[in-house]
C-alpha cells in the first residue's frame, strides 16, 4: 500500500506545481505526519523534492525532474510489459512501438509471454475485419448498419451508434444505441453480418452505455434452471459455469443451478450436452426441450 502511495504521490507532483502536505493527507486519507515520512522516503530514493513556506507555499518537484525506471520494480516493470503484451496479442491493437521503447527503457527483451487469438478458426481475415470496421466506428462517432441474427433465431436489419467493445465469456460484444429501438443493445460480434459504416456521426458525449449487468438484466429475461450433467462432462460444466453454481451429487455427477436467458438459444444450447445433461426444473424447459428433441427426431425418419 506505501509503495502505491508513494507512487501515486510522485505523479501528483509531476502533475501540480505545488501541492499542500495538507492536500496530500486529505487525498490519501492519512496523516499529516504519514506524509512527511512518505516524503523523507522519496527524497532518500533521490526525488528531487523541494519545499517552500508562506502563503502559496507547499511542496514541489524541480522543473526539470523526469520520472525513470528507477521508480519501478522489476516486478513492476515487467507487469506493464505483460499489459501491454496481452494488448497487443489480441491482433487488433497496435502495441509495438509502445512496447519497443519500455522493453529499451527497461533493458528487458520483448519476451512473448501471451498469444491471444479471438478469431475463429478458419476466419480470421473476416473476423479482423469486422472488428477493424466497428472499431473504426467507435472511435470516430460513425453510425454503423449491420444485418443481426439473434438468439431469437430472428435476422433483423439494424442502425446504431456504436460505444464501446466489451470482451465477455472469450467472446465480443458491441454495445451501442439502437436507432430501431431507441435503446441500448448488446450485439454479439460473431452475429453481426455484413457490416457497414455510413458517413452519418453521432454526438458521443449524449451516449452513455449502462452497466452491463443492469442492461442485460432490462433487455433478456432470465430463467433459474436446475440441471443435472454427467460427471464425464467435468470439463464443460467448469469451462461454462461458474463455481458457485455447482455442487457434486452421490454420486459424482454435478448439479447445476444458473440463471439463464430465456430465449431460442437456451434449448439449442442444452441440446449440445447430448445425453450428459438433464433438466431437472422447471417443468416449461423440460417439455419445451422434449418437442425440440422430437423435431430433430422426425428429421431423421425414414
Amino acid at each position: 500500500m506505501k509503495t502505491s502511495r508513494l507512487f501515486e504521490m510522485i505523479y501528483i507532483l509531476l502533475e501540480k506545481p505545488v501541492v499542500t502536505t495538507s492536500e496530500l493527507a486529505k487525498h490519501f486519507e492519512v496523516s499529516e505526519r504519514t506524509i512527511m515520512r512518505d516524503l523523507d522516503v522519496l527524497l532518500t530514493a533521490g526525488v528531487p523534492i523541494q519545499t517552500t513556506r508562506g502563503r502559496d507555499g507547499g511542496v514541489f518537484l524541480k522543473s526539470d525532474y523526469v520520472l525513470n525506471k528507477t521508480h519501478l520494480t522489476e516486478e513492476e516493470q515487467s507487469n506493464i510489459l505483460f499489459a501491454l503484451q496481452s494488448i497487443d496479442s489480441t491482433q487488433n491493437i497496435d502495441m509495438d512501438e509502445t512496447l519497443s521503447k519500455l522493453s529499451s527503457l527497461f533493458q528487458k527483451p520483448k519476451t512473448n509471454w501471451i498469444e491471444i487469438d479471438f478469431s475463429r478458426w478458419g476466419n480470421a481475415l473476416s473476423d479482423q475485419i469486422k472488428f477493424n470496421t466497428v472499431k473504426e466506428a467507435i472511435l470516430k462517432n460513425l453510425t454503423l448498419s449491420f444485418s443481426y441474427a439473434s438468439s431469437y433465431g430472428q435476422t433483423t436489419n439494424r442502425q446504431v451508434y456504436p460505444l464501446k467493445f466489451i470482451l465477455k465469456s472469450n467472446a465480443w460484444y458491441v454495445q451501442a444505441y439502437c436507432l430501431s429501438k431507441e435503446d441500448y443493445r448488446i450485439f454479439k460480434l460473431n452475429r453481426i453480418i455484413d457490416v457497414e459504416i455510413l458517413s452519418i456521426p453521432f454526438d458521443g458525449t449524449r451516449y452513455i452505455a449502462p452497466p452491463l449487468d443492469k442492461q442485460q438484466e432490462q433487455s433478456t429475461h432470465l430463467i433459474h434452471l436446475q440441471l443435472w450433467v454427467s460427471r464425464h462432462l467435468a470439463y464443460r460444466v467448469y469451462d461454462e459455469f461458474d463455481l458457485s453454481c455447482i455442487r457434486e451429487d452421490e454420486e459424482k455427477n454435478f448439479i447445476v443451478e444458473i440463471d439463464l436467458p430465456h430465449d431460442a438459444w437456451i434449448y439449442g444450447y442444452l441440446l449440445t450436452f447430448g445425453d450428459g445433461l438433464r433438466v431437472l426444473k422447471p417443468k416449461c424447459v423440460q417439455e419445451e426441450l422434449l418437442k425440440q428433441v422430437e423435431k430433430i427426431q422426425s428429421f431423421y425418419k425414414i
